[in-house]
């Protein structure tokens, strides 16, 4: 069963995320929803914990699953993570090039956030566990960290209680939203790298979970008025984007709520989701949310050293935030638009050629016998 509407939905939450952090100063910049983007994290979690409590939860129950999806998280989730962080890794290399060359690169290579020992955590994936002060190398990989070992936490789970995971999952939301709230409360300065990030993705994947075991009891149902309750399902999210008006625990409520009635995929909204260019947006999502900001930091270095080489300010500090800035906001939206359309186009070919590889070649390690051939099995992430 592939849940259309959802897919789509990750889709565009990934694509906000983009936006979000593109730092030109033009009216997407000022736009709230993209101002907010950060929520689609929270989105992810909920999503990803639906999504592989219905590939896995009863398998991991049955027993004997535990290898497989533990080696199939790991194909999905790394190859593309390891080709982007070797993409920053040369990004490095070349102001380490410039520098020698005594050409001015606007940034020294490998300090601070992009530091050999914070390359070593981001390389097992402990970024958002060890815990860094700071977003590292591709930033927005931190959630991915933290749903890697959340998920070997739901497949522990599922196999030690063989399926009666309700009261686990609720003891695990009431802990991580209890430690997300208590952050948020004593240290709003602390970014998700610093167990923030941990507590939202602990908190979120197995409220995602238990959203799942009500769509599942309620199997072969349909929704009543599931236009309306789509409907109000978008306002309730055009709301969260547009005033962020709660914390990241209420957000995740919400978002359950979301994924919920979309899971049904029966209204007018579904159907509109499920069309081709949303349907494209969802399946490359992972694509997009790691290869966004590999594209944004070469955009940055560009910008950075010919800053250095022409003298002239090519950024500018706006509410605490510095923004590329040169040109009147419509050419810097239209720079948006640019890099967006790449990333996308970007996201295809590494989609085909870097993820479906990858798992590909993790399937076949799963494979009791190796030598079967295998198809890749796709799975939401954030």
């Amino acid at each position: 069963m592939r849940f259309r509407a959802l897919d789509s939905w990750r889709g565009l939450a990934a694509l906000l995320v983009l936006f979000f952090h593109l730092s030109a100063n033009g009216a997407f910049y000022a736009f709230p929803p993209i101002r907010h983007g950060g929520l689609s994290v929270p989105f992810f979690f909920v999503l990803s914990g639906f999504v592989i409590t219905h590939a896995y939860g009863a398998r991991l129950a049955a027993g004997g699953e535990a290898r497989r999806f533990v080696v199939r998280r790991i194909g999905r989730l790394y190859p593309l993570h390891v080709v982007t962080l070797g993409a920053l890794v040369a990004l490095e290399l070349v102001k380490w090039a410039m520098v020698k060359a005594g050409v001015p690169s606007g940034q020294p290579p490998f300090v601070g956030a992009n530091g050999i020992g914070s390359l070593v955590v981001n390389l097992f994936l402990l970024q958002a566990i060890t815990p860094l002060r700071d977003y590292s190398w591709n930033g927005p990989s931190w959630s991915i960290s933290v749903e890697f070992y959340t998920c070997l936490v739901f497949g522990a789970v599922a196999v030690a209680c063989r399926g009666r995971t309700i009261v686990p999952a609720v003891l695990l939301v009431a802990t991580g939203g209890a430690a997300l709230v208590a952050l948020e409360l004593y240290r709003p300065d602390w970014p998700e790298t610093q167990f923030k990030g941990l507590a939202s993705c602990i908190c979120g994947f197995f409220t995602g979970h238990l959203v799942y075991r009500i769509f599942h009891s309620l199997r072969g149902a349909r929704l009543p008025h599931a236009t309306m309750w789509e409907a109000g399902a978008v306002v309730l999210v055009a709301g969260l984007y547009w005033f962020a008006p709660v914390d990241g625990f209420s957000s995740i409520l919400i978002f359950a709520l979301v994924v919920l009635v979309f899971a049904f995929d029966g209204g007018a909204v579904s159907r509109v989701l499920a069309g081709r260019p949303w349907a494209l947006l969802g399946k490359l999502s992972y694509s997009i949310y790691l290869l966004h900001f590999v594209l944004f930091s070469a955009l940055g270095g560009v910008v950075r050293a010919a800053q250095s080489l022409l003298h002239v300010p090519l950024y500018r500090d706006v509410g605490g935030a510095t923004l590329i800035d040169f040109g009147p906001p419509g050419t810097m939206d239209l720079l948006a638009l640019v890099c967006a359309a790449m990333v996308i186009g970007l996201a295809v070919l590494s989609h085909r050629w870097i993820e479906l590889p990858g798992q590909r070649l993790f399937e076949r390690f799963a494979q009791p016998n190796p030598t079967t051939p295998v198809r890749p099995v796709e799975a939401p992430v954030a």
